[in-house]
């Protein structure tokens, strides 16, 4: 045996040897491994009875968390475990309402407990939701942290999961390791798992008891503090079982005593009602009871109550319980007993109101409207009525746009002026004032508003207002008439004195007839001025008018042409009239040519007469007229009809629509002159296309008409007499001095008033005064008055651009005179003198 085998044998052996000595067996080595496996259970178990124990011990929500997040620090050894709140990636911030830390290591309570969801946190949440466990971030799993959130809260590793309570949205129950970079282990992770299961649970419960013990906090103190009470009893009524502290300032009783007996509420209750609430009792196991009544408190006060009761079942549908709400109504019911009287008050007022009131929505719908209003707008009922919409009342678009807009921006209109449609179509016009009503957003619920009939108003205002102006304008053609007639006067009378100069053969008459007959025409306009103005005398007598109208017709044939047809129809009655019969012709020759103009290709003019009776109703419904009997005339054309605005102004002077020089403007404004100088009436009836109709009203007269032969005009006769000449026009006083002279007569020429009253003193045996009536320092009047005085037979003759009729009003009295109007002829002149001076002669005679 060599000896350096040895050694080797000896090592063999002792390797084998220690090696079977040392081996572990497969079973043994199973044996180890799940002694271990059941140590690593037992560490698991006990971890999560940890914090069962943390859980069963809290009494509340927060407790509880603190309790479990301190144990989860302790068994992971972490430096942070907190609740994040909601696990809602779309959120704009989370808060953290439970969180354990580290003191070295603070945590989101640390910057006020609510934070913004970044970016790359709403990432992380999206992980966690569609993950089934925990996710961890750490080396091992690869997964990167959040740099700014690891930055900000010194995170090295972290461990979250998603939770879901039954109450709301998820939550993220986390850990973070913060002193060092770790690997989360799978036991870790499972544990993690299972604790997160069990805080999901927990926090499930907690949230529903907080939520119960703030409803039964947010219960006791609405029961102890609302003025209702509220109270509970046994399914048959037999037991009270709670009843809110405001049964005592209610019913003035202790609830200790309804709790002992139920009956000493039922005492309460007013005999009255009593049988009534006691037989309605079994409605409240069906939720059917809902009854007014009224109590009488022991101190003897009555007050009225509601109570509605309704059963409480459990999840079988069994009552279990009858819960009821009793409400003081006392003060509700004097307000509806007041408002009850106040709507008598209101209702009689809105009925018997003469103005109508009408109130309507913003839609149009008339949704109640007084008696009057029903009147107002001819209608049967107001049910009728209502079923129309305002807007259909109204005549003009326009005028509902106004008002719309004023209402909207101001709430309320005063005085607007509405043309409102009959049922019968008739237009009438009402004065408005309307308030909106708006809720509590300012929309407007409806307009209550006031509407006045002003039609008659209005036509009386339009009558007084036309009047006035005509008034006006008459006194100003009438000042401007007298000024033309003296210009004129010394045309007529230097024209008349030069032909009676010329020979019969002389080439100039042509031209002097030329200026008499311009002159006259000029004269002619002026009586027209003075017509219109009514300061024109007229001599009315009685005159049959079919009679009138037939003997014109021919002329008025004539006149309007062959073209146009001309048909009469005159009424059997005969009407007489009191009228000057020159004026009426002149009436039916200007509303003829009127005709004639508005039917230029042609048509139909119509003259028909008929007996007509105005009224009290008459004069209301067209605001014109004295009650009486009339003869009416109608002037009716087929023409063209004449538009609403040329009406208005159809009778005012010098307006016309018709082209320079075709007309002058003062046919219709004479015929209105004349007509009313007949205490007559006239109106117009036209629509463009429909042609016109005029309607004349003269009063009828009972006097007998006086039949009239023709007048003869002689040639004036000569005189010599001394006669005294006033005129402070001195062209027209020249004229006339040598007219009066070339016929024999003395002349004695004074320029004004004081002159005249000298020279007269100074020249005995004048028989007679012409006089201006307008002079400087003395008028004509005032001179006459004078010498009058000196001699009470002396005559007078007044000359005037004025009408006689305004000169008469201002006559003098004492004194007999005679009037001769301005453009005056010579010859007319001197026909007057005669006839004064052979009446004075006689008078002088018979004395």
């Amino acid at each position: 045996m060599k000896k350096k085998d040895i050694p080797e044998r000896s090592g063999s052996s002792i390797k084998g040897i220690m090696s079977r000595l040392f081996a572990i067996s497969p079973e043994r080595r199973e044996r180890i491994r799940k002694a271990e496996d059941d140590h690593s259970h037992l560490r698991f178990l006990e971890n999560l009875e940890r914090v069962d124990r943390a859980i069963r011990k809290a009494e509340d929500l927060e407790m509880m968390m603190t309790d479990v997040l301190e144990e989860v620090l302790s068994i992971f050894g972490s430096n942070r475990a907190f609740l994040f709140y909601p696990c809602d990636p779309d959120a704009a911030e989370f808060s953290v309402p439970m969180e354990r830390t580290s003191k070295e290591y603070p945590g989101a309570f640390a910057r006020g407990g609510t934070l913004p969801i970044l970016k790359e946190v709403a990432d992380i949440l999206r992980v966690l939701l569609a993950s089934s466990g925990p996710v961890a971030y750490d080396p091992r799993s690869g997964r990167a942290l959040p740099q700014q959130t690891a930055s900000l809260f010194n995170i090295r590793s972290m461990l979250l999961t998603a939770i879901y309570p039954k109450l709301g949205s998820p939550w993220v129950f986390g850990m973070h390791q913060c002193s060092h970079t770790r690997d989360w282990t799978d036991e870790e992770v499972r544990l993690y798992q299972e604790i997160g299961r069990r805080v999901a649970d927990s926090l499930n419960s907690l949230l529903l008891l907080r939520d119960l013990k703030e409803s039964q906090e947010k219960f006791r103190q609405l029961s102890e503090n609302v003025d209702e009470v509220f109270w509970i009893t046994s399914p048959d009524s037999s037991e009270v079982v709670y009843c809110s502290p405001a049964y005592e300032k209610v019913f003035g009783l202790s609830r200790e005593g309804l709790y002992k007996r139920l009956g000493s509420f039922i005492d309460l209750i007013h005999p009255e009602d009593r049988g009534r609430v006691l037989a309605a009792l079994p409605g409240q196991a069906l939720g059917a009871f809902d009854e007014e009544y009224r109590v009488v408190r022991p101190d003897g006060e009555v007050r009225w109550v509601r109570t509605h009761a309704f059963p409480v079942k459990d999840a079988s549908g069994e009552v279990v319980r009858i819960a009821g709400i009793t409400s003081d109504i006392t003060g509700r019911k004097a307000a509806e007993e007041e408002l009850v009287k106040s709507e008598r008050k209101y209702r009689a007022l809105f009925e018997e109101s003469k103005d109508a009131i009408i109130i309507r929505g913003p839609n149009g719908s008339i949704l109640d409207v007084n008696t009057s209003g029903v009147e107002l707008f001819g209608y049967s009922s107001k049910e009728e009525l209502m079923k129309v919409s305002f807007e259909e009342l109204c005549q003009d678009r326009d005028e509902v746009r106004r008002f719309n807009e004023e209402i909207r921006g101001r709430g309320y209109v005063k005085d607007f002026e509405w043309r409102l449609v009959r049922k019968d179509g008739q237009v009438i016009i009402a004065n408005a004032t309307v308030n909106a009503v708006r809720d509590e957003k300012g929309e407007i619920m409806v307009y209550r508003g006031i509407l006045r009939d002003v039609t008659e108003r209005k036509k009386l205002e339009q009558q007084l207002l036309q009047a006035q102006k005509m008034e006006a304008i008459g006194q100003l053609s009438g000042g401007i008439a007298h000024d033309i007639n003296n210009i004129l006067s010394t045309i007529t009378g230097a024209g008349e004195l030069l032909l009676s100069n010329l020979r019969e053969d002389d080439p100039a008459r042509v031209f002097v007839e030329n200026i008499m007959t311009s002159a006259i025409k000029g004269g002619k306009l002026t009586q027209n001025l003075l017509t219109f103005s009514r300061m024109q005398p007229i001599d009315l007598k009685p005159t049959k008018l079919n009679d009138l109208i037939a003997n014109f017709q021919k002329f008025l044939s004539q006149l309007i042409g062959e073209d146009i047809e001309l048909k009469t129809a005159l009424t059997g009655d005969g009407p007489v009239v009191r009228a000057d019969r020159s004026q009426i012709e002149q009436v039916l020759m200007n509303l003829a040519m009127n005709s004639r103009l508005a039917m230029p290709g042609g048509g139909v003019l119509t003259i028909t007469t008929e007996l007509a009776a105005i009224d009290d109703k008459f004069v209301g419904l067209y605001g014109y007229g004295k009650p009486g009997r009339y003869a009416m005339v109608r002037i009716s054309d087929t023409g063209v009809g004449i538009p609403r605005e040329t009406m208005k102004r159809i009778f005012e002077p010098f307006f016309t629509t018709r082209e320079v020089g075709k007309g002058s403007g003062l046919g219709l404004s004479i015929v209105y002159g004349i007509i009313k100088q007949h205490n007559g009436y006239i109106n117009v009836y036209s629509e463009p296309g429909e042609g016109t109709e005029f309607r004349i009203y003269l009063p009828l007269t009972e006097q007998a008409v006086e039949e009239i032969g023709p007048e003869v005009q002689e040639h004036p006769a000569r005189g010599s007499e001394k006669v005294l000449l006033a005129e402070d026009d001195s062209s027209i006083r020249g004229l006339l001095r040598l007219t009066l002279e070339k016929y024999g007569y003395i002349v004695v020429e004074a320029a004004d008033g004081d002159e005249a009253i000298r020279k007269f003193g100074e020249n005995k045996g004048i028989r007679l005064l012409i006089t201006d009536v307008v002079m400087p320092r003395k008028n004509g009047f005032e001179v006459y008055r004078e010498l009058l005085k000196t001699d009470p037979l002396l005559k007078a003759v007044f000359m005037s651009g004025y009408a006689e009729g305004h000169i008469r009003e201002k006559g003098v009295r004492g004194g007999e005179f005679e009037f001769i109007s301005k453009p005056l002829l010579p010859t007319d002149l001197l026909r007057k003198v005669r006839t004064v001076l052979d009446r004075e002669k006689k008078l002088r005679n018979s004395i």
